[in-house]
């Protein structure tokens, strides 16, 4: 990857050279002339502190990197300005702090090239261009290389400082400009692994260490929520964070139940049930439309006292996710597939009352539920697949492929896996790409998928030997047109509320029992 493209992914539209600049100006005291002479001093190669330093710097193991930038330091102030010293201070400052110490060694070159350019030491040409090179030596990018985590301010400061470095260099001769492609190379690959610039959390960590930092122990429950929420603020804090920020508390509170929360003969449990400001705010924002502050609200509300039971909050999440932008829209779906396993662990949790007789979900969010629960049994677990075949397997594949490559490739991976087979193993695997789609965010491919797949000629002998996968399929995109309904334009809703009618019929056929939910 050019040094351009770097740029643009790393800074976007923001000129890298001010930004350059702003960091560097720690750096101005290593730029003062050593004196009005001799501006730059004299070549430091018959200076002890010199020979210590290449010592130091040319151990094949256990080098003193403290000792290099102290080194370094003496001697870039007090005897000399020369890139070959730069160049040392930034490999130990590299080996001590990865990125946020090679971003530090670019800026203090940066300074010198600014301050001297072509006068900087060594005074011959290729002596410089050799010493500036060396930034992207094996040494410099083995130490880099030690701390693959990426941190998205470290990773600006170090490219602003190639370009500025870069645009003092487009002014030397073509003959005594150094090549920095391998540098370049390098930060395009770790930005590439780390998943972006952009990315919430590093995707390549470091291995841990034997003795982790310490950091106080979590010795209660109350310990872990505690830590567990001062994560999930962060993670809030960052672009495209909420999902896991969610999830993370959501997952502690939920999935560490075991059983129902103890209830009398009529249901009612000993919960304090949920201050009525709380319910009518939520009521008043929901009616007012404002769903940004509707998911702040239920996302707050969501972490206090046992308001992990009030499952209308979920109901809320997902209205306000289904009328936000992306990707907030694309998230919607997670709400009820982790509401529906926590349901299908803890079965009628959902009927229960708080202390005070109210239900722990209202009649809307009881309708909501029923909605998603028709198609629970094939939510909860993989779609059928052609005998001879792992069907979870095939689906962990094909989503392990979707996280690493993308939805588009794991569809032609599918389509694949099912070319040749019989009709009956064509459909199943089509109805395997749609759940794909939909588990990836995806709907209105989704609902393309599967209206493809229901007007397939195999679906008629499905209806007569094996009903219940096509219930399954015909469930889902109901449930799919549904949670669309809100977003098409007015002339459209007659034909969606056709489908639905329509499928609604088709699904009672099949199963009449368990499509009795979805009238609602």
């Amino acid at each position: 990857m050019s040094l351009a493209k770097l740029i643009a992914q790393c800074l976007g539209e923001e000129p890298p050279v001010p930004l350059a600049k702003q960091q560097a100006a720690c750096w101005e005291g290593w730029a003062v002339p050593i004196s009005a002479e001799a501006p730059v001093g004299a070549d430091p190669v018959s200076e002890d502190d010199f020979q210590q330093l290449r010592e130091e710097v040319n151990r094949l193991s256990g080098a003193d990197t403290a000792q290099v930038c102290h080194l370094a330091e003496r001697l870039l102030r007090h005897r000399c300005k020369d890139l070959r010293v730069a160049g040392y201070y930034t490999w130990a400052r590299t080996q001590q702090h990865g990125e946020a110490g090679l971003a530090a060694g670019l800026e203090l070159t940066g300074v010198l090239l600014a301050a001297y350019g072509r006068q900087l030491l060594p005074a011959r040409p290729q002596g410089r261009m050799a010493a500036l090179e060396w930034l992207a030596s094996a040494r410099v990018l083995d130490a880099l290389s030690r701390f693959p985590e990426l941190a998205k301010a470290e990773a600006r400061r170090t490219v602003a400082a190639l370009a500025w470095i870069d645009q003092q260099l487009g002014q030397w001769p073509d003959a005594e400009r150094p090549c920095l492609a391998p540098l370049h190379a390098a930060l395009s690959k770790r930005l590439a692994q780390a998943g972006g610039a952009d990315a919430v959390l590093p995707q390549t960590c470091a291995t841990p260490p034997s003795q982790p930092p310490a950091i106080e122990a979590i010795a209660s429950g109350r310990d872990a929520l505690a830590r567990a929420h001062e994560l999930a603020g962060w993670l809030q804090a960052q672009p495209g964070g909420w999902l896991a920020a969610h999830r993370l508390v959501k997952h502690l509170r939920w999935d560490t139940l075991q059983q129902p929360p103890p209830q009398d003969l009529n249901g009612q449990t000993q919960l304090a049930a949920p201050r009525e400001h709380s319910r009518a705010l939520l009521r008043q924002m929901h009616q007012q439309r404002q769903w940004q502050a509707l998911l702040s609200e239920a996302q707050g509300l969501f972490c206090e006292g046992v308001n992990h039971f009030w499952f209308d909050l979920q109901w809320y999440l997902h209205q306000a996710l289904q009328h936000s932008p992306e990707p907030y829209a694309g998230w919607a779906w997670v709400i009820e597939r982790d509401l529906a396993v926590t349901l299908h662990r803890l079965p009628g949790v959902e009927t229960l009352c708080w202390c005070d007789g109210t239900p722990l979900a209202s009649q809307p969010c009881r309708e909501w539920i029923a909605g998603f629960e028709a198609a629970a049994p094939c939510e909860l677990a993989p779609l059928a697949c052609p005998a001879g075949n792992d069907s979870q397997a095939l689906e962990e594949a094909a989503l392990t492929l979707a996280d690493s490559q993308g939805l588009e490739a794991s569809l032609k991976w599918l389509a694949e896996q099912g070319a040749g087979g019989s009709g009956r193993d064509q459909w199943l695997h089509r109805a395997l790409q749609a759940r794909l789609a939909e588990q990836c965010g995806k709907p209105l491919l989704a609902i393309d998928l599967y209206t493809e797949l229901l007007a397939r000629d195999q679906s008629q002998g499905l209806a007569s030997w094996e009903p219940m996968l096509l219930f399954d399929a015909q469930a889902r995109l109901l449930r799919l047109l549904r949670g669309h309904a809100s977003r098409i334009d007015a002339e459209e809703k007659p034909r969606y509320q056709a489908r639905q009618q329509a499928l609604q019929a088709s699904l009672s056929a099949l199963d009449p029992a368990r499509a009795a939910v979805l009238y609602t």
